[in-house]
């Protein structure tokens, strides 16, 4: 017999509530671009399975928030907002940047490429006209899924 991590259901997430969540991303992105025409960092968690939160989740999402903060002041890029989103379908932190859009891009891709704990971040960048830069754009290849190896887009 298997042994199978049991989720509460109150914590179980299924595709529905993912969809919502990227629906309410896409609504806070075009919120805060009308609000400050700045580029914009949305970062969450790459967490497979049904539960994505947990005080070990939590851990991982806080320090890669000290490290992500710690890496845009290096490079001089004020933070202008800031928001955590606390929701059973995964942490979230929204960020407007007073930077240059691709700069900020690659200081996520490089964090989520080199970083120990970088496969577990998810950092999106918007330019000020709502368009996500790609890995691509910055000569880098694609993500692939941590758990198939397949382009993560598609498990997405």
């Amino acid at each position: 017999m298997k042994n199978k991590l049991t989720v509460p259901s109150e914590l179980r997430v299924e595709v529905p509530d993912m969809l919502r969540a990227r629906d309410g991303r896409a609504l806070a992105q075009r919120k805060l671009l009308e609000r400050f025409h700045k580029p914009l960092l949305f970062f969450t968690m790459n967490i497979p399975g049904p539960q994505k939160v947990s005080p070990l989740i939590r851990m991982g999402f806080e320090e890669g928030v000290r490290r992500l903060e710690e890496a845009l002041a290096k490079a001089g890029i004020p933070i202008l907002f800031q928001k955590v989103i606390d929701y059973k379908t995964g942490y979230e932190k929204y960020y407007v940047l007073g930077g240059a859009a691709g700069t900020v891009k690659e200081i996520a891709a490089q964090l989520e490429n080199e970083d120990p704990l970088g496969r577990l971040f998810d950092m999106d960048v918007l330019d000020t006209d709502g368009r996500k830069l790609s890995r691509e754009e910055l000569g880098l290849p694609e993500r692939r899924c941590f758990v198939c190896s397949e382009p993560a887009k598609g498990c997405a």
